[in-house]
């Protein structure tokens, strides 16, 4: 994507991934109330805002997952920054300094695993709330859990993708 022209641009890249992630997301939502509705005989404004909640777990620890990359290697960054400050031309690369890196990418995987518990057993709780039947919680909620595990499949998908740095160990800064 990078090689056209308006797409060359490091901000209008992202900034564009970010707004299309963002709709991508809110329209699969809408299609999962438009589903829950359809399937349960309910109106859809009453039920689709109580079932928004729910998926805060699992974007709040994918958030959480997602800076604990940085931290893990924006810290092992540092020698190398001091050093070329320093005119130290014998440097390690930024991949020869990230400690671990499989620790922190599973850190960054469990916790989104953490979050899709918690959005499920808030799926669970919202739906047994509105059928009032503890057997059919499951069947009346299937499309707010598929949809949480298709988000939880993505965010798991791109934290297995190696964080590229932004920062060259022996460049400025």
């Amino acid at each position: 994507a990078a090689g056209f022209p308006l797409l060359a641009n490091d901000f209008i890249l992202y900034a564009g991934f970010i707004l299309a992630s963002l709709f991508l997301a809110a329209v699969f939502f809408h299609l999962a109330a438009k589903l829950y509705s359809k399937l349960n005989g309910v109106i859809f404004d009453k039920e689709v805002y109580r079932y928004g909640l729910a998926f805060l777990p699992i974007g709040l620890m994918a958030h959480i997952g997602h800076n604990v990359g940085h931290l893990f290697n924006g810290y092992a960054l540092l020698p190398g920054a001091i050093a070329s400050n320093i005119n130290d031309k014998n440097t390690l690369t930024a991949a020869e300094q990230v400690p671990n890196y499989g620790m922190w990418q599973t850190l960054e995987v469990v916790l989104v695993l953490i979050g899709l518990a918690i959005s499920v057993v808030s799926i669970r709780a919202i739906a047994k709330r509105a059928v009032r039947q503890e057997s059919t919680w499951l069947r009346v909620s299937i499309p707010f859990l598929f949809l949480a595990g298709i988000y939880t499949a993505i965010f798991v998908l791109i934290f297995l993708t190696p964080m590229v740095t932004r920062v060259t160990v022996t460049g400025a800064l």
